[in-house]
């Protein structure tokens, strides 16, 4: 009975870091493509020149 509900555990635990994953990468892709729209070159060129 608790080896059972462990397991159900541990399943629910992966899906729910991998949704967080998947949410974490989705959102920084969305940060990164905004952060690039709003001038991203012009802020790494007057840092790097």
């Amino acid at each position: 009975m608790l080896m059972n509900v462990q397991v159900e555990m541990g399943i629910f635990a992966e899906m729910a870091n991998a949704l967080i994953q998947w949410g974490l990468s989705s959102a920084s892709a969305m940060k990164a493509m905004r952060w690039l729209q709003m001038g991203g070159p012009v802020w790494i060129s007057m840092n790097v020149f």
